[in-house]
């Protein structure tokens, strides 16, 4: 399930945004199924659901290109400032608005 998410963070940050549209769906049903298990409690995958929805929905309303840092806190934090370079990718688009 890890890799799955790896995936689809991969995509958000390339700005494919069908290649993130279909690993979301590959991610989302492995929540799905690893709650069934019981390897995660119920409210937890879907609030790792939902996060990943949200980066999706950001990625896909704006017509800008997100990198997802790992060390920032929370681990689907989005930012579209250019002061992160060393951290978040954005594209020129970003500074008009």
């Amino acid at each position: 399930m890890r890799t799955e998410i790896r995936k689809f963070r991969e995509a958000v940050a390339s700005g494919d945004k069908a290649a993130a549209e279909a690993q979301l769906r590959v991610a989302s049903r492995a929540m799905d199924k690893a709650v069934t298990k019981g390897v995660f409690h119920r409210n937890n995958g879907a609030n790792k659901k939902s996060k990943m929805a949200n980066v999706f929905n950001k990625m896909s309303s704006r017509n800008k290109t997100f990198d997802i840092c790992k060390n920032s806190p929370g681990t689907n934090a989005l930012r579209a400032s250019s002061l992160f370079s060393g951290c978040f990718a954005t594209t020129s688009s970003t500074l008009s608005g």
